[in-house]
């Protein structure tokens, strides 16, 4: 048996224990690649364990940017009603590719966004309750509700059908 050599120890048990963290950080929710290795840098493992590491994830499908980008895309369209824009910045603070969100935004179409656009606002403006405002509180409303789809990330375009439908 020959003696090992302590740096070779040193760099096991630290890629060992980067396994663990980066196990532990993606079992809370899927995570991009940006974001484990983030993650293990700022825990303090140096590069040279993080990268082989983060390259067998990969690899194993355990990270996959272009899956959470469809998935985050899935979800945060349908479940919290946001447009493109705001997916894309979301998107890109999670560090995924500009190419892997936008692939991914590629499912939503016009009607898509503009059904989900109509759904937030009419949560927030019912039908029935702009009915009865005044001509001036009316197209307050209506500028109201564009600021508030806006600040979802729905384009003008959007915006316009949802208005038009509210007239």
């Amino acid at each position: 048996m020959q003696p090992h050599d302590p740096l070779d120890l040193m760099v096991d048990t630290a890629a060992r224990q980067a396994r663990a963290l980066a196990v532990r950080y993606m079992t809370r929710s899927p995570r991009s690649r940006s974001q484990v290795t983030n993650r293990l840098l700022q825990a303090g493992f140096a590069e040279q364990v993080v990268e082989p590491l983060i390259n067998e994830f990969v690899e194993n499908g355990m990270i996959n940017d272009q899956e959470l980008a469809r998935r985050w895309v899935t979800d945060r369209s349908g479940r919290k009603q946001y447009g493109a824009r705001r997916l894309l910045k979301e998107l890109q603070s999670h560090g995924v590719s500009r190419q892997n969100a936008d692939e991914a935004l590629d499912q939503l179409t016009l009607d898509t966004e503009i059904e989900n656009a109509r759904a937030a606002a009419f949560k927030r403006w019912p039908e029935h309750s702009l009915r009865d405002l005044s001509t001036i509180d009316f197209k307050r409303e209506l500028s109201r509700c564009s600021g508030f789809l806006l600040r979802r990330g729905y384009s003008h375009e959007v915006i316009g059908q949802v208005l038009k439908s509210l007239t």
